[in-house]
């Protein structure tokens, strides 16, 4: 039998079946993705191989030089140099044209990444697909026309050989769970588009081989699309309404972090050691700070913040309500007291500096602030009050990462600053945090406390700078490791480009949503560069916060709340008997803010949709 490889243009690269950007001739394992294609082929009788790789350069082409003698295969190039859809290298295809091949065009066959594969093909006309031909059938879900120019006015049909088009959204694992389970069949050809064993290739029902794909307008205009997804008994309806997935937040994660973590796997030590050394050091010089302490999560730099600075029984430290409760649970780890304050307005959801001054009493020691959303607090404020009433200040720098003050990182300007690298946080290592600080009497006590309070670690002891240890101070196991250190290194570089991005999409995002009457935007005049860590919008009375984000998760759209007021939760009303009506404005925003989809790999058009539904839901 015989395939066909259509690789069209200069820029066709092979793509791994990850997460992962793309790179030419990416492996899995050591394999290249097109090895593994031939051996399927070979192994499923196919030994005559036909190539149509547009120009010369062409990556696919380039590797193949010498494949048929290293596959025993009999592999025949297109004589165009140039791009796939050229009447030239179609003339290849009508002419090879049979009943028994396979045809595989392109980056598709080797991408399961959805998102991904948008960034590059979402306008593109020139579609890669695979499909299958069984008996006297030809459907291709990928093709609509190659270069502005119709297939099917290029392609001989014989046998009554024809070809159905779909459009350019491809292997979406969601149209599965609309075809009964009797009814799917994978060949073996197909298994390597099957990951972590869930099916998310095609399958095959009777004669026709099914790309799986987005329905949309196509199934409107085509009867024979209409006609197999009624065979396989696709619900339209539903699968329309559940097609879109939209996650809150996603990591920017590629081949260069897996590289990073495999190097650590591979020196066999995963505890703290150099790379959380070498990532310590570089996040130091990012932000300008003389000291900088890795540690498994930004609670535990929230409560060694608080315990090197001397908070104890008996203080009062004034936090806002409006956080993530770690931030008042480590006030409480050291037997102190939080006393919250109010934000400050619709418009800026940062503590209130009334509020702070109205909360100052002679227990007070300290004031730990969050920069909420990624939107440094008004810190020359703060720090006159805390300099004015001999206070600490601890920045809750979660949201943070890469924003600025002033021309100050957010950070570095209190006594101690602590960070995030949980899963969703601009820079993200799963689970981890950093806690900085520019006092080197404080940042000796940061040492001791982050381990136990020993003198020396394992690290040192192994690199011979010591062969014993002393425990000195009550301390604690919050030590980062090397695998998170690997990580955040790699997501460190990234991070001032990958803000950019997320500037971009909420620039996009207050541009479409200012005019909304039902909707407020807090710190769309902000004026001081932020991290735009999360996209915060506030609900006006009338509108049900609840029936809002249930419309958006119909369509796909998941959204969140930051945050449920702290002072109303059950622990903290039956042990400091806080009540409603305290803090009037978070409770407001508790009440009515929706947090919307931000992070960096999110591509326009999905934004678009995201404000087209808001828009259809308000107006």
């Amino acid at each position: 039998m015989k395939a066909v490889i259509l690789a069209g243009g200069k820029g066709t690269r092979l793509r791994p079946f990850t997460y992962m950007i793309p790179k030419p001739l990416m492996p899995i394992g050591e394999q290249p993705i097109i090895e593994i294609i031939l051996n399927q082929l070979k192994n499923n009788g196919f030994n005559n191989i036909i190539i149509s790789t547009g120009y010369k350069e062409n990556l696919i082409r380039m590797f193949l030089n010498g494949a048929d003698k290293k596959y025993d295969l009999n592999i025949k190039y297109s004589n165009e140099d140039e791009p796939l859809g050229t009447v030239g290298s179609l003339s290849l295809i009508r002419n090879e044209l049979n009943e028994d091949f396979i045809l595989m065009n392109g980056d598709t066959l080797c991408t399961l990444n959805y998102n991904e594969l948008m960034k590059y093909h979402k306008k593109s006309g020139n579609m890669a697909t695979i499909t299958l031909h069984k008996k006297d059938i030809h459907i291709d879900f990928g093709i609509v026309k190659l270069n502005g120019v119709d297939i099917i006015d290029y392609i001989e049909k014989p046998r009554n050989t024809y070809f159905v088009s779909m459009g350019v959204y491809v292997f979406e694992p969601e149209v599965l769970k609309y075809v009964p389970d009797e009814k799917l069949d994978f060949p073996d050809l197909v298994k390597i588009l099957i990951k972590n064993n869930e099916k998310v290739g095609g399958y095959i029902f009777e004669d026709y081989w099914l790309d799986i794909g987005r329905l949309d307008d196509y199934m409107q205009a085509n009867e024979d699309i209409q006609l197999i997804y009624n065979k396989l008994g696709i619900n339209k309806e539903n699968f329309d309404k559940n097609d879109k997935k939209i996650p809150l937040s996603d990591i920017d994660l590629d081949n260069e972090e897996i590289e990073a973590v495999t190097n650590v796997l591979k020196s066999k030590w995963l505890s703290m050691g150099p790379v959380t050394e070498e990532f310590e050091n570089k996040f130091k010089e990012y932000l300008n700070v003389k000291n900088a302490y890795a540690v498994n999560n930004c609670t535990a730099a929230l409560h060694i913040a608080h315990k090197v600075l001397g908070i104890k029984e008996g203080d009062e430290v004034i936090c806002p309500s409006l956080t993530f409760v770690a931030t008042a649970n480590s006030i409480l780890y050291c037997g102190a007291k939080p006393v919250f304050a109010d934000i400050t307005s619709f418009d800026d959801f940062n503590i209130s500096l009334d509020d702070i001054l109205e909360k100052i009493t002679p227990k007070t020691k300290a004031i730990t602030l969050v920069h909420y959303a990624g939107y440094p607090c008004n810190m020359d404020a703060i720090m006159e009050i805390a300099e004015d009433h001999k206070l600490f200040v601890i920045e809750d720098a979660a949201h943070a990462s890469g924003a600025e003050y002033k021309g100050k990182i957010a950070g570095t300007i209190g006594d101690v600053g602590c960070f995030s690298f949980f899963s969703n946080k601009n820079l993200s290592t799963g689970e981890g945090g950093m806690i900085v600080t520019n006092n080197d009497s404080l940042s000796e006590k940061i040492r001791i406390t982050r381990s136990h309070g020993m003198t020396t670690l394992t690290w040192d002891r192994y690199k011979g700078h010591a062969r014993s240890y002393d425990v000195i101070d009550m301390g604690f196991n919050y030590r980062g490791n090397e695998i998170m250190s690997a990580l955040g290194q790699v997501q460190l570089k990234k991070l001032d480009k990958n803000n950019n991005r997320r500037k971009e999409i909420v620039d996009l995002y207050i541009k479409e949503l200012k005019n909304i009457k039902k909707i407020n935007l807090p710190f769309k005049d902000y004026k001081e560069k932020s991290s735009y860590h999360i996209m915060p919008i506030l609900l006006s009375k009338e509108v049900s916060r609840n029936d809002f984000i249930d419309k958006l998760k119909e369509n796909g759209i998941q959204t969140s709340i930051h945050y449920p007021p702290i002072h109303l939760f059950s622990y903290y009303k039956n042990k400091f008997g806080f009540k409603e009506g305290m803090f009037p404005k978070t409770e407001f925003v508790g009440e009515h803010e929706v947090t919307l989809p931000l992070y960096p790999t999110i591509n326009k058009e999905d934004v678009k949709y995201v404000i087209e539904n808001i828009k259809r839901i308000l107006e």
